[in-house]
């Protein structure tokens, strides 16, 4: 896997960090064929490295619970995926990139 990746594991819960939709499809794909439990998603815009906080003010503002709440699930896997900078990603209203996203499989 791509250096972009990186696997934080907490018992029963585990959160691949990726970077656009390519790696986002085969951490998918690897979660899947591992039979990693339930799969959730979260597309975030794309952390500035001089402040720590993603570009987008509704990522920024949600985050927090979202990891939160996930953090109280059992036989789960998170893949957050940073969808680059404002001016990589698509174009329209920035309210907001934030989607939590329950994959049954």
């Amino acid at each position: 896997m791509n250096a972009t990746h990186s696997f934080l594991y907490n018992f029963t819960m585990s959160i691949v960090r990726v970077a656009g939709l390519d790696q986002f499809r085969a951490a998918a794909e690897t979660a899947k064929a591992a039979n990693a439990g339930r799969l959730f998603a979260l597309f975030c815009g794309s952390k500035d490295p001089a402040t720590g906080n993603s570009w987008c003010p509704d990522c920024v503002a949600s985050e927090p619970h979202i990891m939160k709440e996930f953090g109280k699930q059992t036989d789960a896997t998170l893949i957050y995926c940073t969808v680059g900078e404002r001016a990589e990603s698509v174009t329209f209203e920035p309210r907001c990139l934030r989607l939590l996203l329950l994959v049954r499989h």
